[in-house]
């Protein structure tokens, strides 16, 4: 699946999105820019309205997210493997901004994503 620059995806209330919730091998290639970027958002404007994006085992590890946002989710971005996340930012999270394997390393997702802080954890694994 190939997200385009400038897609907006907006949830509902307990909703969001799973990609290889089949266990079907997939690639996700979500690269937006610094002036057109990806968003993922609630509906609702406050921290945990949507569950946030989900990333299965079986989504290629070639997969990328660039230059997105994600807005108002409970864990805004859930991965089951270790994938590049670069240039991304993360606003007004409820429980986390990027969930990891518990082998993935996390310095490469802190230095390279911006968190808002919304008083809850960055990163957790």
């Amino acid at each position: 699946l190939t997200i385009e620059p400038g897609t907006h995806f907006y949830f509902g209330a307990d909703r969001g999105l799973e990609f290889g919730w089949n266990g079907h091998d997939s690639t996700v290639t979500a690269i937006g820019t610094a002036a057109d970027p990806i968003v993922f958002a609630g509906l609702i404007e406050n921290a945990g309205s949507w569950s946030g994006v989900r990333v299965r085992n079986s989504v290629a590890s070639n997969s990328v997210f660039e230059h997105v946002e994600f807005h108002h989710a409970d864990t805004a971005l859930d991965l089951h493997r270790d994938l590049s996340v670069a240039d991304c930012s993360f606003y007004d999270y409820l429980t986390a901004a990027i969930a990891l394997p518990s082998a993935a390393d996390p310095a490469p997702y802190l230095a390279n994503n911006s968190f808002d802080g919304s008083g809850a954890d960055d990163i957790v694994q």
